[in-house]
């Protein structure tokens, strides 16, 4: 709304990704796309339930005079502990790839 900017850097990093993929015959277009909702609507879910599931912690840090709001609270949290839940995501997204790999393999 108004003069902000609705996307970023990031943003337009995450649309060269897709387009590059197509661009570059290593999906088709419609499995690019299926991808791509596929990632965006898992990921909407996993952060909505991590959101949900930090609430108490959220309150507990504004509670020990550790942030003054939820919202500093999410952002210090996210800031801390953001990296290395990252480097966790990626790495079970990655065992259970391969999982699922071998499930395909062994049909």
């Amino acid at each position: 709304p108004g003069d902000s900017s609705a996307f970023g850097t990031s943003d337009a990093e995450a649309v060269a990704i897709v387009a590059s993929a197509i661009e570059n015959d290593i999906l088709a277009e419609d499995t690019t796309f299926r991808l791509t909702r596929a990632v965006g609507q898992t990921m909407a879910r996993l952060a909505d339930w991590q959101v949900s599931t930090l609430v108490d912690q959220l309150e507990r840090d504004v509670e020990e005079g550790k942030a003054q709001s939820r919202l500093q609270a999410a952002m210090a949290l996210a800031a801390t502990a953001g990296p290395a839940l990252e480097k966790l995501m990626v790495h079970a997204w990655r065992r259970h790839l391969a999982a699922a790999a071998s499930r395909l393999e062994a049909q």
